[in-house]
């Protein structure tokens, strides 16, 4: 199975007055995956890249250049009953050199901002569905 998205997120604080405050931030994102079912469960690959964003200020100009960042992450889910798998999944993220992303659960341990920073991510677990 062959899969992809395309987003676009606009942010607004209506009402803001205050100088130099943002106003509007916006960035659009995509990602492609794919997902192969094997005869013991399936493995899955995707590749996301959220764009540079943009901005507007009250007053002041806004500028979000170099806030994108990319993402590759590969994961095997086992089959072991009808309801539950076990899974191994990994990671890995660069960001713009003002991008703040971080991994989507698995080994984000970075807090605060690290812009520009690179992650690995690692996650090994049990899913089960009720």
């Amino acid at each position: 199975m062959l899969f992809g998205l395309y987003e676009q997120l606009k942010y607004n604080t209506d009402g803001q007055t205050t100088i130099g405050a943002v106003s509007e931030y916006k960035r659009a994102a995509w990602n492609i995956g794919l997902k192969w079912n094997l005869a013991t469960g399936y493995v899955g690959a995707q590749y996301i890249q959220a764009q540079d964003g943009k901005c507007e200020a009250v007053g002041v100009g806004c500028n979000a250049d170099s806030t994108g960042a990319k993402t590759i992450g590969l994961a095997y889910y086992h089959t072991l009953t009808k309801q539950s798998q076990a899974y191994i999944a990994a990671q890995w993220l660069k960001n713009n050199d003002l991008g703040n992303y971080k991994t989507a659960g698995i080994g984000s341990v970075a807090v605060g901002a690290n812009f520009g920073a690179t992650y690995i991510g690692i996650g090994i677990g049990i899913k089960h569905t009720f």
